[in-house]
């Protein structure tokens, strides 16, 4: 079994073409990298409105779009991550962790953990913050 963390994108951009993981400049983006991180998974993802299921590594330009909350769109979105997903042979019996907001959370596995979802923004900073100070 494999341990995915999912990290989403921030509006907050570098304004030049940059790895993924450079990219995004957002304070809550830098703790939910801090704490992926120490999760020690197999697989860290960016979750993205626009390139959906982005690697760490691969190098994006910057960009200006919202995942959009209207249902239909964003059913679409998830139907494109998780064919991604799939593509990459992670299995919903994968462990997968969520440091997201309930925007990008995708159902596909079995037991996932969503330590963020349904939290407003304040807490989520907050925890990660401690969290990412944890030893």
């Amino acid at each position: 079994m494999r341990k995915i963390v999912f990290v989403s994108c921030s509006e907050m951009k570098a304004n030049k073409l940059s790895k993924a993981k450079d990219l995004y400049t957002s304070p809550l983006f830098r703790l939910s990298m801090k704490v992926a991180q120490k999760y020690k998974a197999d697989n860290i993802f960016i979750l993205s409105a626009k390139h959906h299921l982005v690697e760490m590594e691969r190098e994006l330009a910057p960009y200006d779009l919202k995942l959009e909350r209207r249902k239909a769109v964003r059913e679409i979105w998830v139907d494109e991550v998780i064919k991604q997903v799939v593509a990459k042979g992670i299995k919903p019996t994968d462990k997968a962790i969520f440091l997201t907001g309930k925007e990008y959370y995708f159902d596909y596995f079995e037991n996932p953990e969503t330590p963020l979802n349904k939290k407003r923004l304040g807490f989520r900073l907050q925890w990660l913050s401690s969290e990412s100070q944890k030893g």
